[in-house]
């Protein structure tokens, strides 16, 4: 199986590195494994890559002198898994809407639609093992495993892009699984048992086994969580803040599976304000940012933002900015 995602290195030094130096450049040397070392200014990137006729298994050892944001492609919608021992990194869509965060020890499946990507990490030293699954095998384990059943509804909407199962923090676990059974100081003995293919077959299903039993005992990796669910919030937010179901905290509490004094301290810990605060900010940005760039009359702004009276929007707006709408237009003609 080919490898769906690339990171697009800019102005990059490859080469390709033959088996015997690899256990200067990693820990753990994959057996069979295609590898490749990229040198961007004073950061390194080492690369292994191992296929079968099911998966594609990428090992990445980073180490980055900064912060570090890369072009990713995903040529093809597919189901991922990544894996995070050290480090951290966050995927994030064109706009900036995070897709993934994964952190140390942990791991997640998701699904993610054909496009353009952002994935950044920050300095420091990371391992991270992506997984790429054949489709046809992987909607076979969607229709066998209860816990994996969001992501079927996902690839079978035209509307949704991509979903994040929640984050398990087993992810020392599998690098001790893999070390253990793909690395070049395996016994001959045991090399020759099995076909590499079965061999990392088997290792797969062991890695989604473990995983299911993460999820049925919901060892969640809970900052994970809370990261994405932030993200799913405030995306829903910013495309639904002129409707009456931002107004409705217990309605918009529900939307996330939350109660509504669980969602108000989530926003509280994340933005320093209230849910009413947070959206009445953004309101109010968008409107001075209206009156400010635009030729748009003050009722129109009022109606577009969701206030279907001019001169209430026109209140809100004094009491915010201390200035009224009808000032700043004659400030900023």
């Amino acid at each position: 199986m080919q490898p769906l995602i690339t990171l697009q290195f800019i102005s990059a030094l490859f080469k390709t590195i033959n088996a015997d130096p690899l256990p200067y450049f990693t820990t753990i040397p994959l057996r069979g494994a295609i590898t490749s070392l990229f040198s961007l200014s004073e950061n390194r990137i080492f690369v292994q890559s191992l296929s079968n006729y099911l998966v594609h298994l990428e090992l990445f050892e980073f180490s980055l002198f900064k912060d570090f944001t890369f072009d990713t492609l995903i040529h093809k919608s597919s189901f991922f898994m990544f894996v995070m021992h050290d480090g951290q990194s966050v995927l994030s869509d064109q706009l900036g809407n995070p897709v993934s965060e994964t952190m140390g020890n942990s791991c997640a499946l998701s699904y993610l639609r054909a496009g353009k990507y952002n994935w950044q990490f920050s300095a420091g030293d990371h391992k991270m093992i992506l997984l790429t699954f054949r489709d046809d095998y992987y909607i076979r384990k969607l229709n066998e495993v209860p816990q994996f059943k969001p992501l079927a509804d996902v690839y079978q909407s035209p509307t949704v892009s991509y979903l994040t199962l929640p984050h398990c923090t087993i992810a020392k676990s599998i690098f001790n699984l893999i070390k253990k059974q793909l690395t070049k100081k395996q016994s001959v003995k045991n090399t020759k048992s099995l076909k590499a293919d079965v061999e990392i077959s088997l290792i797969i299903e062991n890695i989604l086994s473990k995983y299911q039993n993460s999820l049925i005992a919901k060892q969640y990796d809970t900052n994970s969580i809370n990261k994405q669910k932030i993200a799913q919030i405030t995306r829903f937010i910013h495309q639904n803040y002129t409707d009456e179901v931002v107004d409705d905290l217990v309605e918009l509490a529900n939307k996330f599976n939350m109660s509504r004094s669980s969602f108000i301290r989530l926003i509280k810990k994340e933005f320093q304000m209230s849910p009413n605060e947070y959206i009445l900010k953004l309101k109010m940005t968008k409107a001075m940012v209206r009156l400010t760039t635009t030729s748009k009359l003050v009722k129109e702004i009022a109606t577009e933002l969701g206030y279907p009276d001019p001169l209430y929007f026109s209140r809100v707006f004094k009491k915010y900015h201390k200035i009224t709408p009808r000032e700043v237009d004659r400030i900023c003609p």
